[in-house]
């Protein structure tokens, strides 16, 4: 597809006024999440003291998405989704104005943080697939990898100010962020309302009818590994998830063990998001000329190579502001590419299954990211828990490099007859 024609799909794409309203509630939404992960940690080290802590905190969260994924992506199948996203957000706005309250009245502990954490990622694997399938409804095939790229810069963009505007309201009150949380989910709920496309239950084929729970996980997670492309690349991007996750989440504590400000360090998070915003804007366009096979292999090279230099240059906030700029400049368009890809080759009625299969075998590890970063800094130091965690990294690439499916993944354009 030209440049040209792209542009093209992207001007009607924000003529699509669904589209527009969920894009810009859930922008809102995830600036106070960005806000909410960003500092989470950094109030952990402050209730408690300790960098441990706060990884059984980041782990908590991550422990609630991967042990309810499964069985929220077979409900979503079977459930409304407009009920569903808006329960979810509602849920999630009651959440972060307790913790919000707690913190101003002096009654927070390890405990609710911990719990909110959890409780708040359980709400996101119901919300998320609902969305997901949502948007498959409400715009074109044709616009779906421009809508995905749009997905993926919105989150950027939560990432670009979240960060600095978590550690500027951080030092003005802690319980501030999480208070913006709340209001951020309120406007999420407004968006998902003034959506006038019919969002009900996923049509439903012969071989998709409800059954039971387990069937119905069983049945989205046979559809993935019965297709060895997705199958090898959900595994690969659980490993670089892993390694990502808790490299960063080191290298934050340990700036902050070293006297970095939250709003020093959140410029790490602003540079990031940066680098993702950036790759958003040109995704349409790389997605739509070079395979997403061969965007994942050059991806996967590219982050151990920035990840291992972090790592070695893990004292100067400089060298991590940079560095992570350039390693997640490229995500957008892997993202892009392979959520269109995901969407397009699953029926509606198995949308909301296999995108939480999916989401479920790349989070697999995540529970074990925060508390072996956090518990490594504590007790082996900065450099041998880096030195482990970049080996552990090092896996994806040489196995994305060596997979004949994830190498034949095709151009988005050649799957779209397929979703019409």
């Amino acid at each position: 597809m030209t440049a040209t024609t792209a542009h093209n799909e992207g001007r009607r794409l924000r003529g699509n006024g669904d589209f527009v309203r969920l894009t810009v509630g859930e922008s809102i939404s995830q600036l106070g999440s960005s806000m909410s992960v960003f500092v989470l940690p950094l109030v952990t080290v402050a209730l408690t003291g300790s960098a441990a802590q706060a990884g059984v905190v980041g782990g908590a969260a991550t422990l609630g998405t991967v042990l309810f994924i499964l069985p929220a992506g077979a409900l979503v199948d079977r459930w409304h989704r407009r009920r569903v996203m808006l329960i979810s957000s509602a849920v999630r706005a009651a959440i972060w104005a307790a913790i919000g309250v707690a913190g101003l009245l002096h009654d927070l502990t390890l405990t609710y943080l911990i719990v909110a954490a959890f409780l708040s990622n359980v709400a996101e694997t119901f919300f998320s697939p609902a969305e997901g399938a949502s948007v498959r409804k409400v715009v074109t095939p044709e616009q779906l990898p421009t809508a995905m790229a749009v997905n993926e810069g919105r989150q950027a963009a939560a990432s670009l100010i979240g960060g600095p505007l978590g550690g500027l309201l951080f030092g003005l009150n802690i319980m501030f962020p999480f208070f913006f949380n709340a209001l951020s989910f309120v406007a999420s709920l407004i968006g998902v309302c003034t959506i006038r496309y019919p969002l009900g239950k996923a049509e439903q084929t012969e071989d998709a009818k409800p059954t039971s729970i387990v069937a119905s996980i069983a049945a989205g997670l046979r559809f993935v590994w019965s297709r060895p492309a997705m199958r090898d690349i959900f595994i690969v991007s659980a490993i670089l998830n892993f390694g990502i996750t808790a490299i960063d989440l080191t290298i934050i504590l340990n700036l902050k063990i070293r006297g970095e400000t939250a709003a020093e360090i959140g410029f790490i998070s602003a540079s990031a998001g940066a680098g993702v915003f950036l790759g958003a804007a040109v995704a349409p366009r790389v997605i739509k000329r070079i395979p997403t096979g061969k965007i994942s292999i050059f991806l996967g090279w590219v982050l151990l190579t920035t990840y291992s230099i972090m790592a070695l240059l893990r004292e100067s906030l400089y060298a991590q502001i940079f560095l992570v700029f350039i390693a997640l400049f490229m995500v957008p368009a892997l993202n892009a590419g392979l959520n269109s890809y995901t969407m397009l080759v699953t029926p509606d009625a198995f949308q909301g299954r296999v995108q939480n299969a999916g989401g479920f075998m790349v989070m697999i590890l995540m529970p074990f990211a925060a508390f072996l970063g956090g518990t490594g800094l504590e007790y082996l130091g900065a450099g041998r828990t880096m030195l482990v965690l970049v080996l552990i990294l090092a896996i994806g690439p040489v196995l994305l490099t060596a997979n004949k499916h994830i190498r034949h993944i095709p151009l988005i354009s050649e799957l779209g007859d397929q979703a019409r």
